[in-house]
């Protein structure tokens, strides 16, 4: 075999492998990560996705929706949003881990407008977070709080869904939060 055409040959197979490696990589690389470098989240494996048509507010992150609703016509939908603060006296994680720990069902409700019908204070990679269920209309949150510089960060990952919220929506909106990993405390 002439020498051109092995290496033609040579550079197709390598050019598919590497096109291959690189397919592989995309479909186990599906965690989103905002751009700050904070959080991420995974959520293209439970049949979620980004919409591209949402018109982003100052602190939007991310809008997401899934994949059923534009079958279903079912609403079913996460938006995360950012909000910096100016920290009013010294703080590190631990003090902000503990004001989260230590939020009511009351201090929710009057912060977000809505009594929870569930409050649930999780530790997610050293960092205290919210988890909050509301009922009507439906709402499944997680808030968290992050120092940075003199700054305190507050993050919402905010997900609803139109009635009727069925077990399986809710499980599914469940699993969606629960892959929340926090990269900077």
């Amino acid at each position: 075999m002439p020498l051109p055409r092995l290496l033609k040959q040579a550079v197709v197979i390598v050019a598919f492998c590497a096109e291959a490696l690189a397919s592989a990589d995309a479909q186990t690389n599906t965690r989103w990560t905002d751009p700050g470098g904070h959080f991420s989240l995974g959520y293209e494996s439970l049949g979620w996705s980004p919409i591209s048509s949402a018109r982003q507010s100052p602190g939007d992150l991310i809008s997401i929706e899934h994949k059923q609703f534009q079958r279903s016509g079912h609403m079913r939908m996460c938006i995360a949003t950012q909000r910096r603060m100016r920290a009013r006296e010294e703080l590190d994680q631990q003090r902000i881990n503990s004001y989260v720990a230590a939020q009511t069902p009351a201090d929710v409700a009057l912060a977000l407008g809505a009594t929870p019908t569930q409050l649930i204070h999780v530790d997610v990679d050293g960092v205290t977070v919210n988890d909050i269920t509301i009922e009507v209309p439906f709402q499944h949150l997680r808030v968290f709080y992050l120092l940075e510089g003199e700054n305190v960060l507050q993050f919402l990952v905010t997900c609803s869904a139109s009635d009727p919220v069925t077990p399986e929506v809710a499980a599914n909106i469940t699993a969606l939060l629960q892959t929340l990993h926090i990269t900077s405390p």
